[in-house]
């Protein structure tokens, strides 16, 4: 009888194992997500900063062929 209810007690205690590391699981997932989506919009944004920079030097470029003319 012993025997039965110990191994009761280890299949729990594996249970609340398991539902434990499925929940670090699914909070891990949540932040990379999160992580995720916020590198997606730095890497939108620094598109936008490096299309203005390398519009702003075609410009210079452009009026320094005009100065030398």
């Amino acid at each position: 009888i012993m025997s039965g209810k110990l191994e009761v007690e280890t299949h729990m205690a594996d249970l609340e194992s398991v539902e434990a590391q499925l929940q670090f699981s699914r909070d891990d997932y949540r932040m990379l997500t999160n992580k995720i989506q916020h590198c997606t919009r730095e890497r939108s944004r620094l598109e936008t900063v490096i299309r203005g920079l390398k519009g702003a030097a075609a410009r210079i470029k452009n009026w320094q062929v005009d100065a030398d003319i």
